[in-house]
């Protein structure tokens, strides 16, 4: 073999490995050939060498790339904006997160769990794959979830870790459950995917054999993906099996609807939440403190019930609408008499809607027709969907609100009545006192401070007891000061009644210009205590002379006898001329 055949056939050798590699390769020209080595000038050259064995040097290699496995070439999966689910679900999704947001109950679950900042250094080690509603958030804006499950497994890994961590009966466990029980509420209503009208059933299975290998997933209520590109694949009649409960369907007399909508967003405004936000929500029986409510009341209505039910196209009329309405009404006026603050807002709520009803405009069939042939076949048109969710958002943010009002005004209400009956068990009182009694004199604290000091041990004490009754902050002292001159006119008026005159009737009213009697005027001058001490041993004599305890014809009780009434004569003689 010459050395210039051997030099062609190393090219040649050289040229297969290049093309086996699969990379470009460069003729003499500088053009690109492809990388499977089916260029004809080489093959004709490669079939006219031949090696000693007579094979050629291109059936050698080609038995090579035969023997050699295969190598697939990986897909690369490139996220592109738009490409996750269908809008209308997308757009749920995402209306469903802020929702839950805004509740009372998500503040634990906003942000992701900081370890170190809530002091709980082993969450790491319990909970593996941490997730909230932020993350889920920043994953549907950027279009991460390709169907609804995805979003649905983050959700439920959420609130798994939120009960593995803190268990169920925890307060944060307990905002879970309420959180998820809002949250699944929520889900029964997300629309099904949207699938191409018309579409041409070589070009659906193109499109479902280009999508990403399918993924094992639990079952759920909610269309996926893969179950509407089977549901493209499947017979016509099969499909409506395909779709979940809570799809909305299309409405009917859509014009009415929206008015319906209309009024009922007018209820809804804020300059009517003073008098409509009792009918916000269904009545709880518990937080209103009404336990006999379903007794009376058999088909409970109220305005959030109303909004879910237009959202799902439960009304196809008007008449519908207004009946509802009409009975949410009717159950207020039969649980609550006429008079009552519920029932008076009631009736307040119910002229609102009465004006908006009134106005409303004549459907005709022939309208309706054309309104019907015009409108699409998408679900929610012109934004409509949208709006039922800003609604339902607008009824659950209204929702706490609306319990946290209705409590406090009953509060308020109760407190009230308190205040009220308090003040009608006192004022009349001090009326009575007022008018029965006179203004107090220096006579009459003269005469009170006098004969306090000779009150026995138990008058003392309910002097004592009237003292802490009308004064409250003398309950807690055991010694008290009976000051006559800083008494409540009440006060002194109780307390002189009960000593100075023990058996006057309560009811006769005491004459203000009664002048002191004559015994006042014995008393003009105030004993010293050693007149006093004095006097109180004289009396004790007298009193131990008429008990029998000393003769009658002592001698001494007889001298006493006669210094006493000399004594009490120098006395008056002695006030008289003062």
């Amino acid at each position: 073999m010459s050395s210039e055949s051997r030099e062609n056939e190393v090219k040649a050798e050289t040229k297969d490995e290049i093309a086996n590699d699969g990379s470009p390769q460069l003729n003499g020209d500088n053009n690109i050939q492809s990388s499977d080595g089916h260029n004809d000038e080489n093959e004709e050259s490669l079939s006219r060498k031949r090696d000693s064995s007579g094979a050629t040097v291109g059936d050698l290699k080609q038995e090579e790339k035969e023997s050699m496995p295969k190598k697939e070439p990986e897909p690369t999966v490139k996220k592109i904006r738009g490409s996750g689910m269908p809008p209308p679900q997308q757009k749920y999704c995402l209306a469903i997160v802020r929702q839950l947001k805004r509740t009372k109950n998500s503040a634990p679950f906003k942000v992701p769990v900081d370890p170190i900042k809530q002091n709980i250094p082993d969450y790491p080690t319990i909970v593996k794959n941490p997730m909230d509603l932020g993350t889920i958030e920043k994953k549907l804006t950027s279009y991460e979830y390709s169907v609804p499950q995805e979003f649905i497994d983050d959700m439920n890994l959420m609130f798994s870790n939120c009960f593995l961590y803190n268990g169920t009966e925890s307060p944060v466990g307990s905002m879970g459950k309420a959180l998820q029980e809002v949250f699944e509420r929520q889900l029964k209503q997300l629309p099904d995917a949207e699938q191409p009208a018309a579409a041409p059933v070589k070009k659906s299975k193109q499109k479902s054999a280009s999508t990403a290998p399918p993924r094992t997933r639990r079952n759920s209520s909610v269309s996926s993906t893969s179950a509407s590109v089977a549901a493209s694949t499947a017979p016509k009649a099969a499909s409506p099996a395909v779709l979940p409960e809570g799809k909305p369907r299309r409405r009917k007399n859509n014009s009415q609807m929206r008015f319906c909508s209309t009024v009922l967003k007018e209820l809804y405004k804020r300059q009517y939440e003073s008098f409509a936000f009792p009918f916000y929500q269904p009545v709880d029986p518990v937080a209103c403190d009404c336990p006999d409510y379903f007794d009376v009341i058999k088909e409970p209505m109220d305005l959030s019930t109303i909004q879910s039910k237009l959202n799902k196209n439960e009304y196809s009329t008007l008449e519908e609408f207004e009946s509802d309405i009409l009975l949410m009404f009717n159950n207020c006026f039969t649980y609550n008499p006429p008079g009552t603050p519920v029932h008076v807002m009631g009736r307040q709520l119910e002229n609102v809607f009465k004006e908006k009803w009134e106005a409303r405009p004549k459907f005709d069939d022939a309208t309706l027709v054309k309104q019907q042939e015009a409108e699409t076949d998408a679900l929610f048109d012109n934004g409509e969907e949208e709006e039922a969710l800003m609604s339902e958002e607008e009824i659950n943010g209204a929702k706490f609100a609306a319990v946290d009002k209705q409590i406090s005004m009953l509060q308020d209400t109760l407190e009230a009545m308190k205040a009220k009956k308090m003040n009608r068990m006192r004022k009349p009182r001090r009326r009575d006192l007022t008018k029965e009694y006179g203004p107090i004199t220096y006579a009459m604290q003269n005469e009170l401070a006098e004969r306090c000091n000779y009150l026995s041990a138990e008058q003392l004490s309910n002097v004592a007891e009237i003292l802490r009754e009308e004064m409250p902050w003398l309950r807690d002292t055991d010694e008290i000061e009976i000051d006559v001159g800083n008494m409540k006119p009440e006060v002194f008026h109780r307390i002189y009644r009960y000593v100075c005159k023990p058996d006057a009737d309560s009811s006769e009213p005491a004459s203000p210009v009664l002048m002191p009697t004559k015994p006042e005027k014995k008393k003009g001058r105030v004993l010293s205590e050693t007149e006093q001490a004095e006097k109180i041993r004289r009396l004790q004599q007298q009193l131990d002379r008429f008990a029998g305890k000393t003769s009658p014809t002592s001698p001494e009780s007889n001298n006493a006898a006669n210094v006493s009434d000399s004594e009490s004569d120098n006395e008056s003689e002695s006030s008289e001329s003062a």
